[in-house]
């Protein structure tokens, strides 16, 4: 912050508003500090601040969907959960494919989502993406492929019959 100028930029300022910044900054290098005290890296700091914010978010006492990330929906629970884009490309994601450690953190994240259903657990995926004005079909994620068939219940659906 000293090296910005943005902090002494807050402190020129007085104001109440650039004094909220000021302790909100303060609080952040506290909050980071903190974290690198028990050796967590910064991509680890992140992730446990977007996982907070979202599950600060969440109230289990309201009647309504809850989107969020994978990565969001650790610890939590729902009676049913619906994982949507499970094709090859999105997850795993394009960029992992080749790496067996990616590959195995994103069978981890799936892994995390499946296990957060109590009742009903669906997979939902397009048939067809689009890129550069082109059409293409998607193929099935390949973590949906290893869970045993007996396990799944497969229905596919025409446009025609949602209308």
């Amino acid at each position: 912050m000293e090296h910005t100028g943005y902090k002494s930029h807050l402190a020129n300022m007085d104001t109440r508003e650039s004094e909220a910044r000021l302790e909100n900054l303060e609080e952040l290098l506290v909050s980071m500090r903190l974290s690198a005290s028990k050796g967590e890296t910064l991509y680890d700091y992140l992730e446990n601040q977007v996982l907070a914010s979202d599950q600060d978010m969440y109230d289990e006492d309201k009647d309504a969907c809850v989107m969020m990330s994978l990565h969001a929906a650790k610890g939590l629970e729902f009676d049913v959960v619906f994982m949507v884009g499970m094709e090859e490309g999105l997850l795993p994601h394009a960029r992992s494919v080749g790496d067996e450690h990616q590959i195995e953190e994103e069978r981890r994240l799936c892994y995390v989502g499946m296990t957060r259903a109590r009742e009903l657990l669906y997979f939902t995926m397009a048939a067809f993406r689009e890129a550069y004005n082109e059409p293409y079909p998607t193929v099935i994620s390949r973590f949906i492929k290893e869970i045993p068939q007996h396990l799944l219940e497969v229905r596919a659906f025409d446009w025609d019959d949602l209308i």
